[in-house]
């Protein structure tokens, strides 16, 4: 929120932010499954009133249904096909929580193991990073 001094106004200011993200439980990944493309990580527009953390955690609830906690920050990149800044965090969730799905945002979301993972983001996204980093054994502490 920004209060302008000289007119008392006030206004809100939204950033262009979009949080990725890959819930864990198990050995397993949960991966968003979108209308016009591959798997990703889930991702959220936020405003700047808004942590990111809350952001993360009100998406995987909004768009699967899945509660989502310990978040561990994985890092950003600028993403300059929507002018917005992707930062990726890890977060567990539980794979046996159901999946409702939020049909308007994807078309599927899904559990996977290592071995099982289908064709997923390109190599240029922070998502892709972070589903790499997950196969190689990496995440992040606590």
């Amino acid at each position: 929120m920004f209060a302008a001094l000289s007119c008392a106004a006030t206004m809100v200011i939204q950033i262009p932010i979009a949080t990725g993200y890959l819930n864990f439980g198990d050995g397993l990944c949960l991966l968003a499954g979108w209308i016009l493309g591959p798997w990703y990580g889930f991702a959220a527009g936020i405003v700047l009133a808004v942590l990111l953390e809350q952001a993360v955690c009100r998406e995987a609830l909004e768009e699967a249904g899945v509660h989502v906690h310990d978040l561990r920050y994985f890092g950003n990149q600028p993403w300059p096909f929507t002018d917005t800044q992707m930062v990726g965090f890890f977060a567990e969730g539980d794979p046996d929580e159901p999946i409702v799905l939020q049909e308007e945002e994807l078309a599927d979301a899904r559990w996977f193991r290592v071995g099982e993972l289908p064709e997923t983001a390109s190599g240029i996204s922070i998502a892709s990073a972070m589903i790499t980093a997950w196969k190689n054994g990496f995440l992040p502490q606590t």
